[in-house]
């Protein structure tokens, strides 16, 4: 500018105003934070890597990071997350330096409490603004002489063309301020999920700032994840597209990304000698120094649908840590340390493998269920059991895993009087099961063929089968089930559901706000009548009945379980594999559980066959001419019982189903 017309503007106001207006920043800002951070940032001595800050060390971090920029139309990101993976330092505070000093914006940064938003001003805040120069931009945007604001307090940062404002995810007053363009919510799981206000979730209330912005928002949660209950950022996550981080094996080039299944250890008297990651393609071993080759030539890729397309979520495991930070034989070895702690498991789960942690519930003790096996052996029918009902258990297997072959996994139980129970018998039948009539089906229908579901009692008295209940599973082998259950007499395709409300005009089964049903029948098609499972009303059962120690020498008590003295340590593990939660939900935290899915369903199977005779004898009743409401209250589960221990009593009978019983005696 001439020096002369320097001179002229000083003379006057608007001279001043006039140089202040050729001097502005005139350039648009960078499309990318990773640009701007790259070229201007420098870490302070005492961080993990001081110097100038590059992303060639956490190159996973570049998509989400330039995710947050404002020329990105990506509006959410969350991140579930490890630790010492450089995401704090990255998304959170290259974040905030940007729309401070490249495209000033109004920011919201909270954190979970009030110790951890004091430590991120003292420890990242301040260290942020000088290393990118910023110090000078931090001033109180007034004009007033007489104000007292000072534009740069604990929790509040001024800036031309915006503010940086702090706050507690406790502080309800904070989170309804203005209208913010960037809101970042640091360790979401680290703060109460709701607002003592009643405001409800403090994500959502935080989320309502951005509103005024539209698409032009930019949303941020990262947090390393709780427990399945009450992780907040793994509810987000699973909102998202649940990205992963995919990356080249330095042996075989196919992409594979790090879990926690694929570790390996050479251990020694609870030491560690080597820790790799075997590929799941080649099975060769990778190491820790691996890292430096495969993180450079990796990339994200999505592994669900989000809930929109401007919604990302990424998994950022502490596997991904760089080298020279946290290396694979530190995490492993405190995975040793924790194993018999249920506490330090749940910490370490939560910070080495950045997921949520499956709270320990209840399970009945497997000593305690073994010492309720009896004096018979499998397949002899005990005194005292009336009927036999069989559940067929599908599973699909794995190819990979030899020891998980497709194959149908069968129970047989008896039941008696009082709903006690006793397992007869446990049959596996490996083969195929996409066809009802070739593998596995056609070895249990020739099974069937045989005689091998037919079972003596001591004295010579014969059952059969009154009740099958095959599983349809998760509907890929649907259609064959429901083939083959048309092949036998009394048998029908199942599924499980974890509850089932009631519908009107039907009535509850179970006692409660909801009333819900035990079972339902449903007619899916011409002759199949699919019965669906409330699964956890039956292990709920299931478990309590389990609990009822058995008395020598006597009759047992009511839904006692009775097992055969030769079944196997294995099949008792299968049969408490579930956690029950303090939610009333059932987890098997990948144990097997087969044996418990077959004896829920035979408990269902027992339910439908005596529902069926109960409805049977009152239409048989009301056809003598019999009241109605004499019918109803008379014949119920006990008449039934009575029927069928009378008719199991007659010794010499082959057929329990050909004897001919006069019913009316037993209404005398």
């Amino acid at each position: 500018m001439n020096p002369e017309k320097i001179k002229r503007y000083k003379k006057s106001d608007l001279g001043f105003l006039r140089k202040m207006n050729d001097q502005k920043h005139v350039r648009a800002p960078m499309e990318n934070i990773t640009d701007y951070i790259e070229g201007n940032r420098i870490l302070p001595p005492g961080t993990p890597m001081p110097g100038p800050f590059s992303y060639d060390t956490t190159p996973y971090l570049v998509e989400p990071q330039n995710d947050l920029s404002p020329a990105t139309l990506v509006n959410h990101v969350s991140v579930m997350k490890g630790v010492q993976i450089g995401a704090t330092t990255s998304l959170v505070e290259n974040t905030v330096g940007f729309y401070i000093g490249e495209c000033p914006a109004e920011v919201l940064l909270i954190s979970a409490t009030n110790d951890l938003l004091k430590e991120w001003m003292e420890i990242r805040a301040e260290p942020l603004l000088d290393s990118l120069s910023l110090r000078k931009l931090i001033f109180a945007q007034s004009g007033n002489t007489k104000s007292r604001k000072t534009g740069d307090t604990a929790t509040k940062k001024q800036y031309p063309g915006g503010q940086l404002d702090l706050a507690s995810a406790r502080a309800a007053p904070k989170l309804r301020m203005k209208s913010k363009r960037v809101v970042l919510l640091d360790e979401v799981d680290g703060a109460p999920a709701e607002l003592t206000t009643g405001e409800g979730s403090f994500v959502s209330v935080a989320e309502g700032r951005t509103v005024a912005f539209g698409h032009r928002a930019k949303i941020c949660l990262l947090s390393t994840p709780s427990t399945y209950e009450k992780s907040i950022i793994w509810i987000y996550y699973q909102e998202g597209d649940q990205r992963h981080y995919f990356m080249p094996c330095p042996h075989c080039d196919k992409e594979m990304t790090f879990l926690w299944e694929y570790f390996r250890a050479d251990v020694v008297d609870g030491y560690c000698r080597e820790v790799w990651v075997e590929c799941p393609h080649c099975e060769k071993k990778i190491f820790n120094h691996h890292k430096t080759q495969m993180l450079p030539a990796g990339k994200w890729k999505p592994t669900a649908k989000s809930v929109n397309k401007f919604r990302r979520s990424y998994y950022m495991p502490a596997f991904l840590s760089p080298v020279g930070m946290l290396d694979w034989m530190t995490i492993y070895e405190r995975y040793l340390k924790a194993q018999d702690d249920n506490m330090a498991m749940a910490s370490w789960t939560n910070l080495y493998c950045g997921l949520p942690f499956k709270e320990l519930g209840i399970r009945p003790k497997v000593d305690n269920v073994i010492e309720l096996k009896g004096g018979y052996k499998s397949r002899e029918v005990p005194s005292g059991v009336l009927f036999l009902t069989m559940f067929v258990d599908v599973q699909r297997g794995s190819k990979k895993d030899k020891a998980n072959p497709p194959r149908l996994e069968m129970e047989v139980c008896g039941h008696g009087a009082g709903y006690r129970t006793w397992s007869i018998d446990y049959i596996v039948v490996k083969g195929e099961i996409d066809d009802a009539y070739s593998g596995a089906w056609d070895k249990l229908n020739q099974l069937a063929v045989e005689g091998k579901f037919r079972y003596a009692r001591n004295d010579g008295f014969e059952f059969g089968l009154d009740v099958v209940l095959l599983d349809s599973g998760d509907g890929v082998y649907m259609h064959t089930v429901y083939e083959f259950s048309g092949r036998w007499d009394n048998t029908f395709p199942s599924k499980g559901f974890r509850d089932l409300g009631r519908q009107a005009p039907e009535k509850g089964d179970q006692l409660g706000r909801d009333n819900a049903r035990k079972y339902r029948v449903s007619k899916m098609t011409e002759g199949v009548m699919l019965h669906e499972i409330s699964t956890n009303f039956y292990k709920r059962m299931l478990y309590r009945n389990l609990g009822i120690k058995r008395i020598p020498g006597a009759l047992q008590k009511p839904c006692f379980c009775d097992f055969p003295r030769d079944y196997s340590k294995r099949y008792f593990e299968m049969l408490t594999a579930e956690e029950l939660r303090e939610d009333g939900s059932f987890h098997a935290g990948g144990r097997r559980n087969e044996a418990m899915d077959c004896r829920v369903g035979n408990m269902c199977a027992a339910d439908v066959f005596l529902d069926a005779m109960v409805a049977d004898f009152r239409l048989h009743y009301q056809k003598e001419g019999l009241d109605k409401w004499e019918v109803q209250n008379q014949i119920r589960t006990p008449f039934v019982l009575e029927y069928l221990a009378q008719l199991t009593a007659r010794v010499g009978v082959v057929d329990a189903h050909a004897a001919d019983v006069d019913r009316k005696e037993l209404m005398d």
